[in-house]
């Protein structure tokens, strides 16, 4: 239960309480998967930047995806 809490907590942080935008993020399952590498909304997907950090990439891709009526974003899983 706990660990169910941190989740809902972070996602709480990244997606703002109230906004009407959700960020899931991907953890666990394959090797090699970089919740913290890239996202997807839709069609649409980005990749964080070599230097960039996590916070800056999260804020980047979800302004990116709330600038074209995106409702939802998921950072992580399989890379395709």
């Amino acid at each position: 239960m706990t660990a169910l809490s941190r989740r809902l907590d972070r996602l709480e942080q990244i997606s703002g309480t109230g906004s009407g935008f959700t960020a899931i993020i991907v953890r666990g399952g394959l090797v090699g998967n970089r919740e913290n590498d890239f996202a997807v909304s839709g069609e649409m997907n980005w990749t964080r930047q070599d230097g960039e950090s996590v916070t800056d990439f999260q804020t980047r891709a979800k302004t990116a995806a709330r600038a074209v009526g995106a409702k939802t974003i998921v950072f992580g899983g399989l890379n395709g």
